[in-house]
């Protein structure tokens, strides 16, 4: 009886990994789809401008650190106001910063030190990381099944 429990544990184990290898899977192609994205987005952005940091969001979240959105003014467009994405880079009131922007479509931009690309590869990363990690933990919990399995077999013959 004890046998069946752990075996029954352990296929509910695998099951729950072959999930987590799913899903980390599904985020893998999805960032790499909008990391392409971004970048060919980005691309576009061949003009620059400079504007001045006028107001700063500090984001604090304990597993990441802080963070920063930056809302800048630019020197060209005075009435015009321009967010950065979230980055690590620390904006201050009063920054001078570069706004890279697509000429033909100008709410395609992007402000220095917030490039997009940056946070879809990261993404990337984290989810490869936890897809051999689940991977490895799958491989040694299939051999403690199949070893499982075969004291099994041993014991009723």
């Amino acid at each position: 009886m004890k046998r069946l429990s752990k075996e029954k544990n352990l296929k509910i184990t695998l099951i729950a990994m072959k999930i987590a290898m799913a899903v980390s899977a599904l985020l893998i192609i999805v960032n790499v789809v909008s990391f392409f994205a971004s970048k060919a987005k980005s691309e576009k952005c061949t003009q620059a401008m400079w504007g001045v940091v006028t107001e700063v969001e500090r984001i604090y979240i304990a597993r990441h650190g802080t963070s920063y959105k930056a809302k800048v003014r630019a020197d060209d467009y005075p009435g015009k106001v321009f967010e950065s994405i979230k980055t690590h880079h620390e904006y201050r009131k009063g920054d001078r910063v570069a706004i890279c922007y697509d000429p033909d479509d100008m709410s395609n931009y992007y402000i220095e030190y917030a490039d997009p690309e940056v946070e879809d590869m990261t993404l990337v990363l984290c989810s490869s990381v936890l897809l051999i990690v689940m991977f490895v933990l799958h491989m040694y919990e299939s051999k403690k099944y199949k070893k499982l399995l075969s004291e099994q077999d041993t014991v009723s013959e």
